[in-house]
């Protein structure tokens, strides 16, 4: 089962991160660093644009870490 974002639900994050993929500014930074306490959604937030822009044939890749 893929984790992904209820259906309009962290719509201005979404649209944030997407406006960041898709600028070609020089001066970009190379990074978006995703983070939240656990259980907030980060991770699906993650899988969510990581399905969008692969669905536009990107390659992209996520690192999710927690404690134990």
């Amino acid at each position: 089962m893929t984790k992904t974002c209820l259906e309009n639900t962290r719509v201005s994050i979404l649209s944030e991160i997407m406006d960041w993929i898709q600028d070609t500014e020089r001066d970009m930074q190379c990074v978006f660093w995703l983070h939240g306490e656990a259980g907030k959604g980060s991770l699906v937030i993650a899988h969510a644009i990581a399905r969008w822009f692969q669905d536009l044939g990107g390659f992209s890749s996520c690192f999710c870490f927690w404690w134990d």
